[in-house]
């Protein structure tokens, strides 16, 4: 694999926000709309996203999503896309902000359905709704709604877990404990009223995905120093559901 050119990349960013007409630009620029430079520019997003430019990692990510579409890569913009809502997840602070993000990777996740190359773009749209919704949860200035986000999010990671082959390759596993680990953590460790037994019915369920979809000696995290903290919320919440 070549070495992306971010300064290439960053000039064609830079003279499309100058231009301020998006298509316009791109219809002039149309014979430089290339897979390299749709790569090189979703690269260049992906280092500022790093770097936390959020406001500008949205942006390239666009591009090279709008650059992608233009040249037939309906996979490639799809992952460019959930790029871009990552920076929108990152600077969200509100209960408001996160559901609309978490609208927005739903929206992405029903999208990739299907589209050959996707997979990997589904899986992470709804693993990021389900972090959404934990983070909703944290931002939440009363009980309720912190009790219908929490739910909501175990109903997210539910969904994910549905969507999953029975057993788990191993970079799924640690990615999968990566988006869970924040909800299960707060989801066993909290009392929660549960009117109508929802929490308690999504964690059941969890339970038996994680048993059939993670082997017992499986890393748990890319971090090894974490799957002792990881491994303790998933005892906590086969206790908490009767296993």
């Amino acid at each position: 694999m070549s070495t992306p050119d971010l300064e290439a990349a960053q000039q064609f960013v830079r003279a499309l926000s100058e231009s301020g007409d998006l298509e316009a630009f791109m219809e002039q620029h149309r014979a430089e709309l290339t897979p390299a430079l749709a790569d090189d520019v979703h690269a260049l997003s992906k280092e500022a996203l790093k770097a936390g430019a959020f406001d500008y990692a949205s942006f390239a990510a666009n591009t090279a999503g709008s650059v992608n579409l233009r040249i037939g890569r309906r996979a490639e913009a799809l992952a460019c896309h959930l790029l871009a809502l990552q920076s929108d997840f990152q600077r969200a602070t509100t209960v408001d902000e996160y559901e609309a993000v978490r609208s927005e990777l739903l929206t992405t996740e029903e999208r990739a359905d299907g589209v050959e190359g996707a997979d990997q773009t589904k899986f992470e749209a709804r693993g990021f709704a389900v972090q959404c919704g934990y983070f909703a949860c944290e931002a939440a200035a009363s009980p309720e709604p912190a009790e219908s986000l929490i739910r909501r999010s175990l109903e997210d990671l539910v969904a994910l877990l549905d969507d999953q082959q029975s057993v788990l390759p191993p970079e799924r596993i640690t990615l999968l404990m990566a988006f869970a680990y924040p909800t299960l953590d707060l989801a066993t460790a909290r009392v929660w009223l549960d009117e109508g037994g929802g929490i308690e019915a999504a964690l059941s369920r969890i339970t038996a995905q994680i048993d059939s979809a993670i082997p017992e000696d499986a890393q748990l995290s890319e971090d090894p120093s974490r799957d002792a903290g990881m491994a303790e919320v998933l005892a906590r919440l086969a206790t908490r559901s009767g296993g």
